[in-house]
């Protein structure tokens, strides 16, 4: 049964464009929206950097039903995606406090104290 909806990936990082990591969520994502009769009509790589997560999310806003991003979730300083899809939404932040409990608890089963840049994962 065909699908009738747009697909694409937008795969954030600088690794994937300086050739220190292949992107292997293309390869899986196109393989598994195949089988769902989902075909990708479009998929870029691109640098953490602001201007091109916010240009890409909003381009894939205007063209496409389904939308997947990659990349740039974790607690470091070039991690931008949530912020970045947040402002391409026009949505503010929100933290979750079940979220830091759980990276508390995660630290804590191995006797180590989180940096405070790990609660940034806990922003939604």
């Amino acid at each position: 049964m065909k699908v009738n909806r747009t697909a694409e990936l937008i795969a954030i990082g600088d690794e994937l464009l300086n050739g220190l990591r292949a992107n292997g969520h293309l390869v899986y994502l196109g393989d598994q929206l195949t089988g769902l009769g989902i075909g990708l009509h479009h998929a870029c790589e691109i640098r953490d950097e602001p201007d091109d997560i916010l240009n890409s999310l909003r381009q894939a806003l205007d063209r496409s039903d389904l939308i997947f991003v990659t990349g740039g979730l974790g607690p470091t300083a070039d991690d931008l995606t949530v912020a970045c899809t947040a402002a391409a939404l026009n949505r503010r932040l929100l933290h979750d406090p079940q979220t830091e409990q759980a990276i508390r608890e995660f630290f804590q089963a191995r006797g180590r104290i989180p940096a405070e840049n790990n609660f940034k994962q806990c922003e939604i």
